[in-house]
C-alpha cells in the first residue's frame, strides 16, 4: 500500500468514528428526554415549591433563634410571641404534614 492509500483509511476511520459517535450522541438524547418526561409526570399533587419551602424554613429557624433565646434568657422581651408567629407556626405545621406525605 502505498501513502496514499494510508492517508484515505485513517480519514475514513476518523469519519467512521465522527458518525459513530454523533448517532450514540441522539440516542443519549432521545433516552434522556423520555426518561425526563416520565419522571416529571410522576410529581405529587402535594409537592412544595422550592420558594415556598425556604420562606416556611426561614420562619422556622427564626422562631427556633427565638425559643433558644427564650430558654438561654438572652432576651427578656423575646419572652412572648407575637401573634403573627401563631399564623406561621399553623401554616408550617401545615406545610409539615404535606412534606410527611411523600
Amino acid at each position: 500500500m502505498n501513502e496514499l492509500e494510508y492517508v484515505i483509511v485513517i480519514i475514513a476511520i476518523i469519519a467512521g468514528t465522527s458518525a459513530f459517535m454523533l448517532v450514540m450522541t441522539g440516542i443519549y438524547k432521545l433516552i434522556s428526554k423520555y426518561v425526563d418526561s416520565r419522571t416529571g409526570a410522576r410529581l405529587m399533587e402535594g409537592a412544595v415549591s422550592r420558594a415556598e419551602f425556604l420562606d416556611v424554613k426561614g420562619k422556622l429557624e427564626r422562631r427556633i433563634q427565638t425559643l433558644e433565646a427564650i430558654v438561654i434568657d438572652e432576651s427578656p422581651e423575646a419572652k412572648a410571641l407575637p401573634a403573627a408567629d401563631e399564623e406561621e407556626m399553623e401554616a408550617a405545621s401545615g406545610l409539615r404534614n404535606r412534606l410527611k406525605t411523600r
